[in-house]
């Protein structure tokens, strides 16, 4: 991550980890457009996502792995040597192993494939770690690359509230059952005012709720690598009834009888 000057610039205006990772998610889409970024602190926990915007282009493991794995490396190089994440997450099937294995000799900690998200997480203490200031060199280049920055940032179209309730949705999948009032503080917004924009699109917050949700479904029983029954816990289900009701009123089929020859039917009408 490191290897790109304008990154280094931006990160260059924080003064620890954690500003500098809220800087990253702010500019995700400076960096790498197509793809979905959040940062999510809470407690002693926090987590950086990211995914691929396009269901269909699967698969994608080489970039998940290597989204993940910058983001490992740029906390890892400001960290104590101690440091190591609490746990990763991948949305694909367990690769090979001898690349398991290296995987898992880089990051230290418990591996997750199948995830509905690819997700790092850590302890929230390594946020406040001071971040060494601009060399001599990047900040005679700083002004110009400044001006790139600004001229990009100038080309890319605030995302609508639709989009923007979707990726906190997608950044929640898995980890806690996502509700209007979290997702209206995630966004600096009320309920209130959340309701009444989802409204104007003619939505209701469950209705992209549970779009989110059947979209994941499909791409995991795609996979066909994952049980009825996990994908159902990895979405925030409570059980596989409710999974396969919303599942059928969505696409109208059962997950059990849902196929990827039907997706495409679908999408194409």
């Amino acid at each position: 991550m490191d290897d790109f000057p304008i990154i280094r610039i931006l990160v260059g205006e924080a003064t620890d980890i954690g500003q500098a990772l809220s800087i990253l998610q702010a500019h995700s889409p400076l960096i790498q457009s197509g793809t979905t970024t959040g940062l999510d602190i809470r407690d002693d926990h926090a987590s950086i996502s990211y995914r691929v915007d396009y269901p269909a282009l699967w698969p994608r493991r080489q970039d998940a792995e290597m989204s993940i794995m910058q983001v490992h490396a740029f906390i890892q190089s400001r960290a104590p040597a101690s440091w190591r994440p609490e746990e990763i997450w991948f949305e694909h099937a367990p690769p090979g192993a001898a690349v398991l294995r290296r995987l898992r000799e880089i990051c230290g900690c418990p591996l997750r494939f199948n995830q509905p998200i690819n997700r790092i997480m850590f302890d929230t203490a390594i946020l406040s770690r001071r971040l060494p200031a601009l060399t001599r060199q990047e900040l005679s280049l700083r002004p110009y690359l400044r001006r790139q920055i600004d001229a990009m940032r100038g080309d890319i179209q605030p995302r609508s509230v639709l989009e923007e309730l979707r990726a906190i949705i997608l950044s929640c999948l898995g980890e806690q059952s996502l509700s209007i009032t979290v997702a209206a503080e995630r966004m600096n917004i009320t309920e209130r005012t959340l309701q009444r924009q989802l409204k104007r699109h003619d939505r209701t917050f469950r209705q992209v709720l549970h779009e989110v949700r059947t979209e994941q479904a499909m791409m995991m029983l795609r996979q066909g690598n994952m049980t009825i029954a996990q994908i159902a816990l990895a979405l925030g289900y409570e059980d596989i009834s409710s999974f396969s009701r919303v599942f059928k009123k969505w696409t109208g089929k059962s997950p059990r009888h849902y196929s990827p020859e039907h997706e495409a039917s679908a999408s194409a009408t």
